[in-house]
């Protein structure tokens, strides 16, 4: 059982550092706040939103990192200016998401050091899990940029964008369909498609926006359904393959951060229509694993391309790229994250 667990079961903040293997009480704090964003006592308080009812907000404010870069949080969630799912704001965002099946609404303010949270609907814990993936709080950044902030090549990129983190989908399942998706099209027709399947199957917030459907819904959906929705037939039979894989447990993506990213790119592997690229995608956007390379990716390849002078094929990428392992990830994001503001498919 992780630190957080413990927490959430009632266990005190000094019994939990000692369950996991820490003899004080200080490093502990100090790393559960670099991972969650709350201090051990402060999340072990999230019990009391628990405790309000259905239609009050849950509130708590989460510290971030120094350095945190909000504007790639804000980009990722605004790459559909028309969704009906997320709304972005100068300093914030609104996104509707599934919290124990019910639609619910997060709010994020962005502010100097901090960011404050405000839930309306479901568990307090739930909303926090999905809040710190949605910002990137728990991906490396420090760690990265002491190993490869010194890279002849890409070393000078990597000390612009410090700080630079890795926004996740709230849950898995939402990243596995976006990458069914954007399969070989460009984004805006992906982003069209997503919103296609959100305004016919999301469950709708009162406060407006739409919940992505789960897995469960998605299984239900027949082909003539998705093709009514402007989906290709093959991309209608993925999506529909892969979302009753996961509702029939045949593919626990709750649990695959868990395995081994080589045991779980077999398990995805293991579903029609899912091949590497849509893999590493998951793997870097729903998973948060550290070391992934969407080596096929027109994006990585056209930012490589402007950084080197020569756009390189898949073989290529795959060796300029093997430097940066175990952070390929993160090195992938800042190539993606170079060209922002060009024309690019970077997603």
């Amino acid at each position: 059982m992780c630190s957080s667990d413990l927490l959430e079961s009632g266990i005190k903040p000094a019994e939990a550092a000692a369950s996991a293997g820490f003899e004080g009480t200080s490093a502990f704090h100090q790393q559960f706040l670099a991972r969650t964003g709350l201090t051990p006592g402060a999340y072990a308080g999230l019990v009391v939103g628990n405790d309000v009812g259905n239609d009050a907000a849950r509130e708590f404010v989460l510290h971030l990192p120094v350095g945190y870069r909000s504007r790639e949080v804000l980009d990722f969630y605004g790459r559909d200016p028309l969704s009906v799912s997320e709304r972005v704001f100068p300093h914030g965002l609104n996104k509707a998401l599934l919290i124990d099946g019910q639609p619910s609404l997060i709010e994020i303010s962005f502010h100097d050091t901090s960011a404050a949270i405000r839930v309306y609907g479901g568990s307090a814990f739930a909303a926090h899990r999905a809040a710190v993936r949605m910002l990137g709080i728990d991906s490396d950044a420090a760690g990265f940029e002491r190993q490869f902030a010194d890279d002849p090549l890409f070393g000078a990129l990597f000390q612009r964008q410090r700080g630079l983190r890795i926004p996740l989908t709230p849950e898995p399942w939402e990243a596995v369909a976006w990458a069914i998706m954007g399969q070989q099209i460009s984004l805006k027709a992906a982003v069209a498609l997503r919103r296609e399947l959100i305004t016919a199957l999301g469950s709708q917030h009162p406060g407006g926006l739409r919940a992505h459907p789960d897995a469960r819904a998605v299984a239900e959906l027949d082909v003539e359904t998705l093709r009514k929705l402007k989906f290709s037939r093959s991309k209608a039979e993925y999506l529909i393959a892969a979302a009753q894989a996961v509702a029939s447990g045949e593919l626990p993506i709750t649990s695959l951060r868990e395995l081994s990213a080589k045991h779980s790119a077999r398990l995805l592997s293991s579903v029609r229509g899912i091949g590497p690229w849509t893999i590493q995608y998951a793997f870097l956007r729903g998973f948060g694993f550290a070391d992934c390379l969407p080596s096929g990716d027109a994006g990585l390849a056209q930012g490589l391309g402007r950084l080197t002078g020569e756009r390189p094929d898949a073989p290529r990428i795959r060796e300029m790229m093997s430097r940066f392992a175990p952070y390929r990830s993160l090195a992938t994001y800042h190539v993606w994250t170079s060209l922002k503001g060009e024309s690019n498919d970077a997603v």
